[in-house]
């Protein structure tokens, strides 16, 4: 079994490390008999490394009952590997996890990750954290500087290192601003939700062998209150005809 004192030199060795001795480092973490320092630190090692062959066992420390690894893990699978298709585990992570710094390492993330991308579903999540007077001060003042990061302020203009006196440092009329386009994103999604819905209730309709005499508007209303959605309907088709919802 590779000891601590051998991770350590491998983490400061100078120069690459080659990709067979990276692969036995590998199958040293897979024996699930390492202790938490060793596993952190081939994590990170795999990182630093760009070793990207170890990212199914990487990803699995994600659900560690220890912090420290699924910290190790998430900041190894975004900071240095930049793995995309692992957001929604992240932010059930910023929301769920029960440590805090595990949590504010996952708000982060999602900045890292959606850097000047103005990801609308992602500032809503931030909004509510940072929001969230129970949440720890650190966890709120991450998802203060994820927000800045999702929506392009560059790093050399925002705030630095922010303490638990982060809320004197944010600039709340632009949260509101922020909050308000979130919002209004969102509503505008929801509208096209609902359109989606009853234009599957219409091709529904017309693609069945069935027909009655009462006309398609008529049936397809009938079909629309079968499916309760009578009132997702009316009101997609009063917002069409330029009417009020």
């Amino acid at each position: 079994m590779i000891s601590e004192k051998e991770i350590r030199m491998f983490l400061n060795k100078k120069g690459a490390i080659s990709k067979e001795i990276l692969r036995k480092l590998l199958e040293e973490l897979k024996k699930n008999k390492l202790s938490t320092s060793q596993v952190t630190g081939l994590i990170t090692l795999f990182g630093q490394e760009q070793f990207k062959e170890a990212r199914k066992e990487v990803e699995r420390y994600l659900d560690s009952t220890n912090a420290l690894e699924r910290y190790s893990a998430l900041s190894t699978l975004v900071y240095e590997w930049g793995i995309q298709d692992i957001r929604r585990k992240i932010e059930k992570m910023s929301i769920d996890d029960h440590d805090e710094d595990v949590r504010g390492n996952a708000v982060s993330c999602l900045g890292s990750l959606l850097r000047g991308s103005n990801d609308k579903k992602a500032l809503r999540l931030l909004l509510k954290v940072l929001k969230d007077k129970e949440e720890h001060w650190m966890v709120r003042s991450s998802a203060y500087s994820s927000i800045l990061d999702i929506i392009g302020v560059p790093r050399q203009e925002q705030p630095g290192a922010l303490g638990s006196d982060y809320e004197k440092y944010v600039d709340w009329k632009l949260i509101k601003s922020i909050e308000r386009e979130a919002i209004k994103k969102k509503s505008i999604q929801n509208i096209n939700n609902q359109q989606s819905k009853v234009q599957g209730a219409e091709t529904h309709f017309f693609e069945s062998p069935r027909t009655n005499k009462g006309g398609a508007s008529k049936n397809l209303q009938s079909y629309a209150e079968s499916k309760g959605i009578k009132t997702i309907f009316d009101r997609i088709k009063s917002k069409l005809g330029g009417g009020k919802s």
